[in-house]
């Protein structure tokens, strides 16, 4: 059943990082009103394209750890300026 997959694997980490983010807000090091919405939106920008570019077989196109690092800089920064902390 792909719903036991969901829960048991994409919507768990969902929650996990959701989770994160409420108690960040809470130590007031980033301004996120809407938890389980910013987690979502953290994991559609690290995951970006390449999640599509899987699904239609196409090479992705961070492969080197390096690109990787890269990315994953980018979408922080990106989703840090969005949620930084009032003041």
């Amino acid at each position: 059943d792909l719903r036991q997959i969901f829960f048991a694997g994409p919507q768990r980490t969902l929650d996990a990082l959701a989770g994160y983010l409420q108690r960040a807000d809470a130590r007031g090091l980033l301004r996120c009103p809407s938890p389980p919405e910013s987690a979502e939106l953290l994991l559609g920008m690290a995951m970006g394209l390449d999640l599509v570019r899987s699904q239609y077989r196409v090479p992705l196109r961070r492969r080197l750890a390096a690109e990787r690092a890269r990315h994953v800089a980018r979408v922080v920064d990106a989703f840090m300026a969005l949620h930084a902390p009032a003041g």
